[in-house]
């Protein structure tokens, strides 16, 4: 049965949700690292979907809301990559204590870029980086979410504004509101300077890459880019292509089931190969 409960963070209690393994004795952690903003609220469903099928297989699941998001402390406007980056390695720290030394990173969108930062902070390795639809620029992402209060303006008939416009008011320090949140000029800032190839993933056993389309297609170029600079550095990497509908983006509930079944089942494939890795559950 799934615990909800308040982890203490070092900013504030962070509202999470513990997903048990549902068999006698617990195969690792996987600590899910969240998506941006509205697009964390529109995955809820597929993220407990996931959760569900890893309590299936034997993996302990936590799930948690950033610092300023959800039903955690704080606001939106008070929050920071350094913030975000404590509030996982909290996480993560929490899990290891209460459920496994065995623990599984699972990022999905701007969360691929906070797990893979946080993957060389940590004083112990990372077993596993399992990315959904991973982000590769902050930069680039950050002007797509910037876009968002731009289509809102041209909908509602107010003032012209340009992505450049947003961006000096952010650079001057002043927060600007996009769909709801108000972006901070140093939360901007984080975000824009973070590219997941630069990072130093030391230590990590291994990377699986998802990315979700309408149809069967070849791997984006920034994500091939991406994954072909972590095996040129002799790091494990697998790339999916999974067909479903994008649903951190949709105004609707949407499902990409396909996208449950292939995680669920490299998993699995994992669980066969690492039988001798099994660790006790202490929650």
């Amino acid at each position: 049965m799934l615990r909800p409960f308040f982890l203490q963070g070092r900013h504030g209690r962070l509202f999470a949700i513990y997903h048990p393994p549902a068999t006698e004795l617990c195969r690792g952690a996987i600590v899910h690292v969240p998506a941006f903003a509205e697009e964390m609220n529109k995955s809820r469903h597929m993220v407990a979907k996931q959760a569900r099928s890893f309590a299936a297989l034997g993996y302990g699941t936590l799930i948690f809301d950033y610092y300023g998001t959800g039903d955690s402390e704080g606001e939106f406007s008070q929050a920071s990559w350094g913030i975000w980056q404590d509030d996982l390695i909290q996480a993560i720290e929490w899990c290891q204590t209460n459920v496994s030394q065995q623990i599984v990173l699972w990022g999905l969108r701007f969360g691929a870029l906070l797990a893979a930062s946080v993957v060389s902070k940590v004083d112990f390795p990372i077993k596993q980086l399992m990315l959904w639809q991973p982000v590769s620029s902050g930069e680039q992402y950050m002007t797509q979410f910037l876009r968002l209060r731009l289509a809102s303006g041209m909908m509602s008939g107010a003032n012209k504004e340009t992505v450049q416009d947003l961006k000096v008011l952010l650079e001057q320090d002043e927060e600007v509101e996009v769909a709801g949140y108000g972006v901070s000029g140093k939360l901007y800032r984080a975000i824009s300077e973070q590219t997941l190839i630069d990072y130093e993933l030391a230590g990590l056993q291994r990377v699986v890459w998802f990315e979700v389309n309408s149809k069967v297609r070849a791997l984006s170029p920034v994500g091939q880019k991406v994954v072909d600079s972590w095996q040129d550095k002799s790091l494990e990497v697998k790339a999916y292509q999974v067909v479903g509908s994008q649903f951190w983006n949709n105004q609707e509930i949407v499902f990409a089931d396909q996208l449950v079944e292939m995680t669920t089942d490299h998993m699995a494939e994992r669980n066969a190969l690492n039988d001798g890795e099994i660790s006790f559950e202490r929650v």
